[in-house]
């Protein structure tokens, strides 16, 4: 958390600054209030500001005034140091945009309480501007598959594009922690099943002539511009699927064209586009193997990155084939590896954890706090800590942990 401080008294702002020495906050520091102002208006994520009621310049009613006025899109949380006591200044300040008044001298305690209340509100201000982020990318994802769709409702007749998922697959109670009686047959997917349902997805999608399955990823074709990142588990059998689909430019610009019938709008719809693509092969994966029985858990939506990012973790034990295309080629790459329910205390759960099973607050409730397939976020397994504190019985949470693939598409 960043915390702006413009205050000229030395004294006083070099209290402060000890204070805040005995927190995580990254300080920034300001001796007037014109400079203040600009390091305020210059900032790109929520911030604390601590401002000296008798700041050069601009004063501390001042600042706050002029950066309400502003209209920020991100919300600074506003402190005023003053001189005065009266219940009119301290209203007056809070009227001209403060969200707190703290009197000189102040407690170093009272005034370091303050700031980790402040703290808390921005980190919820910072957690409420990703999940508006995520929705509205989500939202202009599901705009762009509505729009694939649709395009395919006109090409070909109404046959879904590949089956509907059972309904227990969504609703199944999930795998248990002791081991079952009887082992049920392993349950895969041949290499001929695979290449069959990339086959009739490339043609249904009208991604244009399919050449030859090739096994081969050489530079006969241009290198990948775009790779798109989709896993599942296999609850019953413990295996995370990681499929992996690669792109080169030239493909990627005929099949968005073949596709929707235009070209894209911006970088970004291309990177939608190939997504909700590689959803719809995914969809087909998952489809043919609940087909077979399998119950599966998707915890994660589907993710891309230029192909030329950082190397991604990707095991040797893996199937990588090429389908040629009328000017480009499309990779797919199929990953298999064990990834077994694990029973976790509160203090050796891992951020994008998957809970295997709902998660509930105490024995007491039937209320799950968690719900199964949740992916475990550090605030999250603060919580967790929180509940199982003081507990005699503490709490053990069934997790599968996730591939390594999770962690290089979401970080």
């Amino acid at each position: 958390m960043k915390v702006l401080i413009a205050d000229q008294e030395k004294g006083e702002r070099n209290a402060v600054l000890s204070l805040l020495a005995l927190t995580n906050c990254e300080v920034v520091v300001a001796e007037d209030g014109s400079g203040a102002l600009k390091c305020a208006l210059d900032m790109t994520e929520p911030y604390i500001a601590i401002f000296n009621g008798a700041t050069p310049l601009l004063n501390g009613l001042q600042l706050c005034r002029s950066l309400r006025s502003h209209k920020l899109k991100l919300r600074p949380y506003l402190i005023v140091l003053g001189d005065k006591t009266g219940k009119q200044d301290i209203a007056n300040a809070l009227d001209a945009g403060a969200d707190d008044y703290v009197t000189k001298p102040f407690s170093p305690e009272e005034l370091l309480a303050r700031i980790r209340a402040a703290a808390r509100i921005q980190q919820h201000q910072i957690d409420l501007q990703r999940e508006i982020g995520l929705r509205d990318s989500l939202a202009k994802r599901y705009d762009l598959l509505g729009e694939m769709m649709a395009q395919q409702g006109q090409n070909r007749a109404a046959k879904p594009l590949v089956p509907d998922i059972p309904d227990e697959v969504a609703s199944s109670s999930g795998v248990t922690v002791a081991p079952a009686a009887k082992k049920p047959a392993p349950i895969d997917l041949s290499l001929q099943e695979a290449d069959d349902i990339m086959q009739r997805i490339i043609r249904e999608l009208h991604f244009g002539k399919v050449g030859a399955l090739a096994k081969v990823l050489g530079s006969v074709y241009g290198k990948s511009e775009l790779t798109t990142w989709a896993g599942f588990i296999l609850e019953r059998e413990q295996i995370w699927f990681d499929l992996l689909l690669e792109v080169d430019a030239a493909a990627m610009a005929m099949i968005f064209e073949q596709t929707m019938g235009r070209p894209p709008n911006s970088d970004q719809e291309r990177r939608d586009f190939l997504v909700e693509t590689h959803t719809v092969v995914s969809a087909g994966f998952k489809a043919a193997l609940s087909g077979k029985g399998a119950h599966i858990l998707t915890p994660i939506l589907s993710r891309v990155l230029p192909s030329k990012s950082s190397p991604m973790p990707v095991s040797t034990i893996r199937e990588s084939y090429r389908y040629a295309l009328a000017g480009g080629s499309i990779a797919l790459t199929v990953l298999r590896h064990k990834c077994p329910l694990r029973l976790k205390s509160t203090r050796s759960l891992q951020a994008f954890d998957i809970t295997a099973e709902d998660v509930n607050a105490s024995q007491a409730t039937d209320m799950a706090w968690l719900s199964k397939g949740s992916v475990l976020t550090d605030r999250f397994i603060e919580k967790l800590a929180a509940l199982d504190e003081g507990k005699e019985e503490k709490l053990r949470v069934p997790v599968f942990e996730c591939s390594p693939l999770v962690n290089h598409f979401l970080t």
